[in-house]
C-alpha cells in the first residue's frame, strides 16, 4: 500500500485518542502593526485647507456672507453715479472730450470687475441672502447702466460732436437722478426697509426719460436739415433713454426682491 503524505494544514494520528480522532489545526496567525501592538490606532493626518488661488478649484461656503453682495451693489450703484455724472460733464462741456471719455472708460472697466466679483462670489456661495436669479439681475442690470454711458460717450467720440444741446443735457439730467436713487436703493437693501419710494421715484424717472426722448426727437426732426446730424444725434438720445429704461429695470428686480422677503 502506497501512504499518502499528509495535508500540510493538518495531521491525522496514526492512533485514535480516547477514540476518537482528532483533526489538528494549524494556528491561525495574526500580524499586527507596531502602533497596534502597543495599543494605538493609526489614524489619517488632519486635512490641509487651502484657499482657491489660480489653477486650483474654488472651494464652496456652506454659509451666506450676506455684506459681500450687498456692500458689492452698493459699490457698483455708486460707479453708475460716477460714470453717469461724468457724462453730464460732458455733455456741458466738450472741453478735452479724449481726456474725458478716458475717464468714463475706466468707470467702465471698474463696473466690469465688479461684475465679475460679484459672479465669482455667487459660484462660490452654497447659499445665498437673495435667490441667484435676482443676484444675477441685479449685477447685470447695474452693469449695463455703466456700459451705456460709457458707449455714449465714446458716441460723442466718434461723431466728433461738440455742440451742448439742451435735450441731451436733459437727458442726462433724468439719468444722474436715477442713478442717484438707485444709490439710495442699494444702500437699504440688506435691511428690506424704506425701498419703495426709490423705485417709485425710479419709475416715475423713467417715464420723465421717455418724454425727454419723445420731446428730443421731436425737436431733432423739426430744426435740424443735415441728415448726417439727425443720425448722430438720435443715435445718442437712444443711448441715454436705454441708460436710463436700465436703471428702472433695477428698481423693477429690487421690487420683485421686497416682495419675496415680505
Amino acid at each position: 500500500m502506497t501512504s499518502r503524505a499528509s495535508s500540510p494544514s493538518s495531521t491525522i494520528p496514526s492512533h485514535p485518542l480516547g477514540g476518537t480522532w482528532v483533526r489538528n489545526r494549524q494556528p491561525t496567525m495574526c500580524i499586527r502593526s507596531s502602533s497596534e501592538m502597543v495599543g494605538l490606532r493609526a489614524e489619517k493626518p488632519p486635512p490641509v485647507m487651502r484657499c482657491a488661488t489660480d489653477g486650483e478649484p474654488m472651494r464652496l461656503s456652506l454659509m451666506p456672507r450676506k455684506s459681500i453682495f450687498f456692500a458689492k451693489f452698493s459699490e457698483h450703484a455708486s460707479n453708475s453715479l460716477k460714470a453717469a455724472r461724468a457724462l453730464d460733464g460732458l455733455l456741458r462741456d466738450f472741453t478735452d472730450v479724449e481726456r474725458q471719455v478716458r475717464d468714463i472708460r475706466a468707470l467702465e472697466h471698474d463696473g466690469d470687475e465688479l461684475t465679475h466679483e460679484i459672479i465669482e462670489n455667487l459660484n462660490a456661495a452654497f447659499v445665498t441672502p437673495l435667490d441667484r436669479e435676482d443676484i444675477l439681475g441685479l449685477a447685470s442690470r447695474l452693469d449695463d447702466v455703466v456700459d451705456l454711458a460709457h458707449d455714449a460717450a465714446e458716441l460723442v467720440l466718434l461723431y466728433d460732436l461738440r455742440e451742448v444741446r439742451p435735450q441731451a443735457v436733459r437727458q442726462v439730467e433724468i439719468l444722474v437722478s436715477a442713478a442717484d436713487g438707485i444709490v439710495e436703493m442699494m444702500n437699504g437693501l440688506e435691511r428690506f426697509q424704506g425701498l419703495e419710494p426709490h423705485w417709485i421715484k425710479l419709475h416715475t424717472l423713467e417715464k420723465e426719460g421717455d418724454q425727454a426722448f419723445r420731446d428730443a426727437v421731436g425737436e431733432l426732426f423739426a430744426s435740424e436739415t443735415d441728415p448726417a446730424e439727425i443720425i448722430k444725434w438720435k443715435d445718442l438720445y437712444e443711448l441715454l433713454e436705454s441708460a436710463i429704461d436700465r436703471c428702472e429695470d433695477v428698481a423693477n428686480i429690487v421690487e420683485t426682491i421686497a416682495i419675496k422677503h415680505a
